[in-house]
């Protein structure tokens, strides 16, 4: 069993990130990151096809939102998990500063995964305390904050 940590963060202001069509679209295509992933983080390709692989390093490489994720885990081929240092603000409505930021984390780690050749990949999202925040289903056109 593996433990995992979510680090503590201060989100700067200047994080403030703006995310159009997370949704994707309506052809039923995903809908691109805002902010795409450089071809030097993906010059060494991990093997995606064992479980519980660690792809921090690729998947956050030379982007805006890196230090808002802990952990990045291959935890099957097709499916991956991230934990964030995000914090859901309880009972607030859709389309906060958090949820912009869980939801560009999601797009950004669904063009990784496509990038590496997963056409149909699974992405979850989860906030500091592990609770799912934004999610692509296999099948689903992009992100959605759940």
């Amino acid at each position: 069993m593996r433990t995992r940590t979510a680090l503590t963060l201060a989100v700067p202001a200047a994080l403030a990130l703006t995310l159009a069509g997370c949704g994707g679209d309506d052809t039923g295509t995903a809908a691109a990151p805002s902010s795409a992933i450089s071809s030097s983080a993906t010059s060494a390709v991990p093997d995606l096809s064992a479980n519980d692989v660690d792809v921090l390093t690729d998947l956050t490489a030379g982007q805006t939102w890196a230090a808002l994720v802990s952990e990045a885990t291959i935890t099957e081929p097709g499916r991956l998990e991230v934990t964030t240092a995000i914090v859901d603000p309880r009972g607030g409505s859709t389309g906060t500063l958090e949820a912009q930021q869980a939801l560009q984390v999601c797009q950004g780690a669904l063009a990784y995964m496509q990038q590496q050749g997963q056409s149909d990949p699974y992405v979850k999202v989860n906030e500091s305390n592990g609770t799912t925040f934004a999610l692509r289903e296999r099948g689903a056109a992009g992100c959605a904050e759940v």
